[in-house]
């Protein structure tokens, strides 16, 4: 063959076989297959935890006046969790009307009711802590200033211990 043809020939081989850079199939046993895994756990360990849903605690007073006799109002902690459930907790039924006064950043309460009659009565400081709600009553009268060590816990709602608490408007 003459020279120009052998080099016309090996251009034509060299371009019919190629050279492969990257691996288009594997069969899984090769050292690709090996690398690509172990990236694979880098990758997962590299990853944020998948994210949990947030629970989530909203507080309220439910109040309902009796209807008979002297006025009086049944106190109760309604709690709703993320899934909209709502549990009512029954506090106390309290002499007078009662008035939602909301958080009381000085008795550290959450949100605070205020229940009485002819300048006298009661104050509950519901305050939120890890895995519980707790209620404080306080007694106040007008004209006084309240003592906030005279306050003593009346009741305890468990809630979960990663919950975010927050407090109805």
């Amino acid at each position: 063959m003459t020279r120009p043809t052998l080099i016309l020939a090996a251009l034509v081989l060299a371009a019919a076989c190629g050279t492969r850079k990257t691996q288009t199939r594997d069969d899984g046993t090769g050292p690709t297959s090996a690398a690509r895994d172990k990236d694979k756990d880098k990758d997962k360990e590299d990853a944020p935890e998948q994210a949990r849903p947030i629970k989530q605690v909203l507080l309220a007073w439910s109040l309902e006046p009796t209807s008979s006799g002297p006025i009086k109002t049944k106190v109760a902690l309604a709690v709703t969790d993320e899934m909209g459930r709502v549990t009512n907790h029954p506090i106390a039924e309290l002499d007078g009307t009662c008035t939602d006064v909301g958080p009381i950043e000085l008795y550290r309460a959450d949100t605070a009711l205020t229940c009485g009659q002819a300048g006298k009565g009661v104050q509950l400081h519901a305050v939120a802590g890890r895995g519980e709600v707790l209620v404080f009553e306080m007694d106040i009268a007008e004209g006084t200033e309240p003592d906030p060590m005279a306050r003593r816990q009346i009741a305890r709602v468990e809630v979960s211990v990663d919950a975010k608490i927050s407090v109805a408007p």
